[in-house]
């Protein structure tokens, strides 16, 4: 949880459980050789508070991590999920 959360109103609150399902409907499309961002994307789309600025995979240190950052209202709320290598 994001001390940001505090920012938001409760329908805003509401809307950006979103992200976490939205980085786990990628990371099932990346696990059926599928695009991850595009899957995230989408299942954003049918929240109509969120405004996404990224949704991207990369890589990093030996890992692939799906990537976003979600405008919540006036917030930014980032989030990510590592779709490969050990996630500690």
């Amino acid at each position: 949880m994001s001390s940001r959360n505090a920012y938001l109103s409760h329908a805003e609150r509401a809307a950006a459980r979103a992200i976490p399902r939205a980085l786990e409907a990628g990371a099932a499309a990346y696990g059926r050789d599928e695009d991850a961002a595009a899957a995230a994307r989408a299942a954003l789309a049918d929240e109509p508070l969120l405004e996404p600025d990224y949704v991207e995979v990369a890589s990093l240190d030996g890992r692939v991590y799906l990537l976003a950052a979600v405008r919540v209202g006036r917030t930014r709320l980032i989030d990510n999920v590592v779709l490969e290598g050990d996630p500690d």
